[in-house]
């Protein structure tokens, strides 16, 4: 994938932010990308945040995900966030693209903890190196535990806890959401079916996605008068939120296992 030319400025940045320290050596995306690179990754995606204020162009958080392989329907990703702003260590993760359904995982730390590398003095390459490695021996042991999850079947009383417990993930208040067993919603014939990975790609998706359960919110009228309305969960736009809401998700998942 190319990546698009309105993004390749913040990729190809040099400069830090004006409100860093002098502590501060910032770790550029396009070195980091071309490290990764040399193992075999590819981009398959970006992202960035919006800004602004001018001096945060090029600068404000961005997130690239660089696959690997392809096999049964996924393809096993490096998912790298970072900024040059100073508001964001380099963050590197290791996750899952589903093509069928669009869906980006994010796998939990039990599987891969995420490497967090700071902007500092100090040579991040040896960290960045060795998280790479340490996907490649993590390739296979990744590929048995989804051959399981593809063939274990969960009861009834399974999917109804794994959706509340999903949903809680996300809010804070499980007492206004009306109906969390909707994060359950079946989106297309592939998804139909009880199995553990069937069960996860549908309420990863619907999580993060949103537009599935339904919350009750208290709003005012123009009298100053309080009236209920129902409203439908909203989906996951800030990057970092959804990654950690990702491996949450992934960690519920491998307590099935």
């Amino acid at each position: 994938m190319k990546v698009p030319r309105q993004h390749m400025e913040t990729i190809l940045n040099e400069v830090p932010g004006v409100n860093t320290s002098d502590k501060y050596a910032l770790i550029q995306t396009k070195a980091v990308i071309d490290k990764f690179k040399t193992y075999g990754f590819n981009v398959s995606s970006y992202q960035e945040a919006r800004f602004r204020k001018e001096d945060k162009r090029n600068k404000v958080k961005h997130l690239v995900r660089m696959k690997i392989d392809g096999q049964m329907g996924v393809d096993r990703e490096i998912v790298i966030m970072n900024s040059h702003d100073g508001t964001s260590s380099l963050k590197l993760n290791f996750g899952l693209f589903r093509a069928v359904c669009q869906n980006q995982l994010v796998f939990g730390d039990k599987l891969l903890p995420t490497e967090k590398i700071y902007h500092s003095k100090q040579n991040p390459w040896e960290q960045i190196e060795s998280f790479a490695d340490l996907v490649h021996n993590k390739l296979d042991e990744e590929q048995k535990l989804r051959e399981y999850m593809m063939g274990h079947r969960l009861s009834a009383y399974d999917i109804e806890q794994f959706a509340y417990d999903a949903v809680a993930l996300k809010e804070k208040d499980m007492s206004i959401v009306l109906d969390p067993m909707a994060v359950n919603l079946v989106r297309r014939p592939e998804d139909i079916g009880k199995t553990l990975w069937l069960t996860y790609q549908r309420i990863q998706e619907n999580i993060i996605k949103g537009d599935s359960y339904r919350k009750l919110s208290i709003r005012t009228d123009e009298n100053g008068e309080s009236f209920e309305k129902y409203v439908t969960a909203k989906k996951v736009s800030d990057h970092q939120r959804s990654i950690q809401l990702n491996k949450d998700l992934h960690s519920l998942a491998m307590s099935y296992v």
